[in-house]
């Protein structure tokens, strides 16, 4: 229990901190920052994030097919989007983070990885 409530003080730290500089950044160069160092900061989260919560053998290699595949589209589409908009703000990765974390844990738990591979998990 300590350290799930250390957990949320250090993310909402880290919340208070990306908002505070989203708001206080506005220098010529400020949106490189908050599109690409976001970025990366945003991958760190959802994809560490994502390993660490699921409790798959780390040795399965399909478990690491699932999340390389996983990271891919994740980069593709944010590099996409961050070259097509003119300005993304630090402050909006705050709602992309925890977004794409659910979606990201959604799609793992929905794929049963076992040793000879990745199967889709059988309805009820």
């Amino acid at each position: 229990m300590l350290d799930f409530c250390l957990y949320v003080l250090i993310a909402v730290a880290c919340g208070f901190a990306i908002y505070w500089s989203a708001l206080h950044i506005h220098k010529p160069g400020s949106e490189v920052f908050g599109k690409w160092a976001g970025l990366a900061m945003n991958t760190l989260i959802v994809i560490g994030y994502t390993i660490r919560d699921h409790r798959v053998p780390r040795s399965l290699l399909s478990f690491w097919a699932l999340i390389s595949a996983l990271l891919l589209v994740h980069l593709l589409f944010f590099i996409l989007l961050l070259r097509a908009v003119e300005q993304w703000r630090l402050a909006w990765w705050i709602l992309a983070t925890p977004m794409e974390y659910i979606l990201i844990g959604l799609i793992v738990m929905r794929v049963r990885l076992h040793e000879g591979g990745i199967r889709q998990r059988q309805s009820p």
